[in-house]
């Protein structure tokens, strides 16, 4: 089997995991429920799936009325590295792997199902890399440079903090989606301002990423949020409490900024001051390790009451800041050794 993959199969045995964001859909006779991951087609002999996390728990039981075999594909993985293990019963198989997705064959007879996790091997789970990138707005010539730049870090991952098109249009999508099409390094986003307009929310939702999710990697809770409205809705303040006070060692991914360490740009902040004394308040009171946003096109950097904030806005877009004070093209490589992390800005060209 092709060594080229970062693909840990448990099928049926494995222990459950848990995610906040889940799937389910059904389609002539096939039942599928994936935690950690999108469901983006599915037909009787074929699903796929777009992992949202690094790790992602599958669920499929055959009703009765479909083959069974199914074949399985699943994209935005990360092939970087070699390890499959087969779960009981053998009923899963990696077919093949190429660039960022693998095609797997799941043998469910009818009335039957399957459980099986999805997720990367390393020898070192707690110390990896990951890469952080803000506003591309639609700029894919200097967004697809930069992720080739990004590529010779050895990233485990990349996150997107919004504004990825510049009207949220349906051929700003498949732009962009074309551009990361095939990227060996699994990418994660948020949304940001620009992504929701004419229509683009239902656009993101359906093509991209979920709004507001988490996951974990390593020892260290990944809050991804939405602040793509400029504020935050009462549900996504009682979700994101509820996040911090189940977790520690937390990072927070948003598109609107809390604050700007240059005043002059506050107003590209939460539009209510009320709300940024209460997200402050709220990242100081849960101890959380760093905040990382977009947005203002450029970087900038403060600690608050022990919390580290980051913007890193310089992913294509036109620049607000001036060469001195972050005013550059750039994103974010992030190093994390079990409870430790080093954050390091890159300059782009």
């Amino acid at each position: 089997m092709r060594r080229l993959l970062i693909i840990l199969i448990l099928i049926i045995t494995s222990a459950s995991i848990a995610h906040p964001f889940s799937e389910d859909k059904s389609h002539g006779g096939i039942y599928c429920r994936v935690d950690g991951a999108i469901i983006q087609k599915m037909k009787p002999d074929i699903i796929v799936s777009k992992l949202i996390q690094p790790t992602a728990e599958f669920y499929i039981k055959n009703r009765g009325r479909a083959k069974s075999k199914i074949r399985l594909k699943i994209i935005n993985i990360n092939p970087s590295f070699a390890y499959i293990k087969s779960g009981k019963g053998k009923n899963v198989r990696i077919l093949y792997a190429v660039e960022n997705y693998a095609m797997l064959e799941v043998n469910i007879p009818a009335g039957k199902s399957a459980r099986f996790t999805i997720s990367y091997k390393s020898n070192n789970p707690e110390k990896f890399t990951f890469a952080l990138v803000g506003d591309p707005q639609g700029n894919m010539k200097i967004f697809s440079g930069m992720l080739a730049e990004i590529k010779k870090k050895k990233p485990l991952f990349i996150i997107v903090m919004g504004d990825l098109v510049e009207r949220g249009t349906s051929r700003e999508y498949s732009e962009y989606l074309k551009t990361i099409s095939g990227f060996p390094i699994p990418i994660y986003h948020i949304p940001g301002n620009h992504d929701i307009t004419d229509g683009g929310r239902s656009r993101f939702l359906w093509d991209v990423s979920p709004a507001d999710y988490s996951f974990d990697v390593g020892k260290f809770h990944f809050t991804m949020l939405d602040s793509s409205r400029w504020y935050l809705r009462k549900n996504q303040w009682r979700w994101l409490e509820g996040e911090l006070k189940k977790h520690s060692n937390c990072f927070v991914f948003m598109h609107v900024p809390p604050f700007s360490p240059i005043k002059r740009f506050d107003e590209y902040t939460l539009a209510y001051k009320g709300q940024k004394k209460r997200f402050l308040s709220v990242m100081k009171r849960h101890k959380v390790r760093s905040v990382f946003s977009g947005h203002v096109h450029g970087f900038q950097k403060e600690v608050r009451d022990g919390v580290q904030y980051y913007v890193s806005g310089g992913g294509g877009a036109k620049l607000h800041l001036f060469p001195w004070n972050g005013g550059y093209y750039n994103f974010l490589i992030v190093d994390v050794d079990d409870m430790k992390f080093r954050v390091s800005v890159v300059k782009y060209q």
